[in-house]
């Protein structure tokens, strides 16, 4: 059973590696196309807790607390975006959290902030892990960058996640940002304008 999870998991892994090869290669021939819609966020967000509710599970890391936190109570909240993307985008983080944590809390959300001429959405994922030092926060963004605190364990991922994550905000009209403090965790943000439909 070990072997079986083991050689799912390393299958995971590939495709998503592959999947971010040919994000990076779109984007590099501009052939990345953003795919807008109205869609019910709250939705999303339910789904997404449970999904790494489950996977907490499935990795055995019953020491870590997932929570949300949404900025509207309405279920019937929707904007205007790519879901798919922005999906892409909290998944990276979301990952990324999981990797570097082993206990504590991870928790995702949003809210919306109308104090601009344009309304904009600003989403967060923050985790109690291992944190980013201000050195390497200053290149976290760029392509095949990695973070190793720690040499004696082996934090898998080839770097790109925040990359993509990067250029796909940038696509979308926002910005993506970071505040971290070593050995006490990390929150990234990254917020986008409401467009209207």
């Amino acid at each position: 059973n070990e072997l079986i999870d083991l050689i799912i998991h390393s299958g995971d892994t590939l495709l998503h590696l592959i999947d971010d090869i040919i994000d990076l290669s779109r984007m590099e021939a501009g052939q990345l196309k953003l795919r807008k819609s109205s869609y019910n966020l709250n939705q999303q967000f339910a789904m997404l807790l449970d999904t790494y509710t489950k996977r907490k599970k499935d990795l055995n890391k019953n020491n870590i607390e997932i929570k949300t936190k949404i900025g509207i109570e309405s279920t019937d909240y929707k904007i205007y975006s790519d879901p798919i993307r922005i999906q892409q985008i909290l998944t990276n983080l979301i990952d990324n959290a999981f990797k570097f944590i082993e206990k504590g809390c991870i928790e995702f959300g949003y809210n919306l902030i109308e104090n601009n001429k344009i309304p904009v959405i600003e989403f967060y994922v923050k985790d109690t892990g291992i944190g980013i030092s201000l050195e390497k926060q200053k290149m976290i963004f760029s392509r095949f960058s990695k973070i190793e605190t720690d040499r004696t364990k082996l934090y898998r991922g080839a770097g790109l996640g925040l990359a993509i994550s990067q250029s796909i905000v940038k696509m979308l009209g926002g910005e993506i940002w970071v505040k971290s403090e070593l050995t006490k965790g990390s929150t990234f943000y990254f917020s986008i304008p409401i467009a209207k439909s």
